[in-house]
């Protein structure tokens, strides 16, 4: 890329490194070069995923209950388990006077109140847990009679690697429009930043709403795909053997295209406001330190905790909506 730049250009090839680490081009090409070297690594997880996938499956519909309960189970003997685990570390390792003796044993106390707790919670759950048993069955049945159903995650991959790459190109190119411009550091020496206007940096934020948008609904739209498929072939008992995947992209396509719009478009509002509140707080970071910034460290807290709250009650509605 250095030899890209014209031949009366000042800027020399440490400098130019300067900028391209600036903006993160040097670490893609890094990153490209990892995967291009490691292809054999992708060529053998890739089948090797699929097929324990299809093993799980396939274990799912034959031992659904025998599978769930033993995680149940294990869960709960590993938690009392760990109770024990730190009643002996504190016997063997401290006297029983010291402060760090009753801690430990207060933590097992609490570890084996949370089993107890976990027991009940298990007891009363036990007819949803045995629902959730029955549906497992029915979705790995789905799945194995219907294999073609897992080209659609493969068609939203494809779309959503074209998709970024795409976005990755404009992106650079919108951030080249900036102005270079170069800053003196005394006594260690001058390196280049980019400067943006106004308008380029509202283009940037544009151009990262859009991506939200876009990558949001391909996702959505897979998912849309899937429901159709599932849906048609659970209701139609007649027909148990039919799992069209065309049909749910041509409804996609032309009935609720909209609606997954509208719906990704909340998504990428939320996701916007958070990066965008990311960034401000980054700003502040570097701007405050000490005790002063405590009070505006929790308010932050505070914030990032209603967003991400936010974003799952929005994509919970809408995986509901497409439902």
């Amino acid at each position: 890329m250095y030899s890209e730049l014209p031949a009366n250009s000042t800027i020399n090839q440490e400098e130019f490194d300067n900028i391209i680490g600036s903006i993160g081009l040097d670490d893609i090409e890094t990153y490209a070069e990892d995967i291009r070297l490691s292809w054999l690594i992708y060529l053998i997880a890739i089948p090797l995923t699929f097929f324990l996938i299809f093993l799980w499956n396939w274990m799912l519909r034959l031992f659904a209950n025998v599978l769930a309960w033993v995680s149940i189970i294990t869960v709960g003997v590993l938690i009392v388990a760990l109770g024990f685990g730190l009643k002996y570390y504190a016997g063997t390792n401290y006297r029983a006077e010291d402060s760090t003796y009753k801690w430990l044993t207060y933590a097992a106390y609490t570890t084996w109140a949370l089993a107890g707790i976990y027991v009940l919670v298990i007891l009363c759950t036990y007819y949803a847990i045995k629902m959730s048993i029955k549906v497992l069955k029915v979705s790995a049945k789905i799945i194995s009679r219907n294999l073609r159903m897992v080209i659609v995650p493969l068609i939203g991959i494809v779309f959503m690697v074209v998709w970024i790459c795409f976005y990755a190109y404009c992106l650079i190119w919108l951030m080249s429009c900036g102005d270079m411009v170069k800053v003196d550091v005394p006594l260690v020496g001058s390196y280049y930043i980019y400067e943006w206007t106004k308008e380029e940096k509202w283009m940037m934020w544009f151009s990262l709403f859009m991506f939200f948008w876009v990558s949001a609904f391909l996702l959505a739209g897979s998912q849309y795909v899937l429901i159709v498929g599932v849906a048609n072939w659970y209701f139609k008992a007649e027909k148990k053997d039919q799992f069209s995947i065309f049909q749910g992209y041509w409804w996609l396509l032309r009935y609720n295209i909209g609606s997954i719009l509208f719906g990704s478009f909340i998504i990428a509002v939320v996701c916007t406001i958070r990066v965008a509140f990311e960034y401000l707080e980054s700003k502040m970071k570097n701007a405050n330190s000490g005790v002063a910034a405590a009070p505006a460290r929790w308010a932050m807290n505070c914030i990032r905790c209603c967003l991400d709250c936010c974003h799952r009650f929005v994509k919970y509605i809408n995986e509901n909506a497409y439902c």
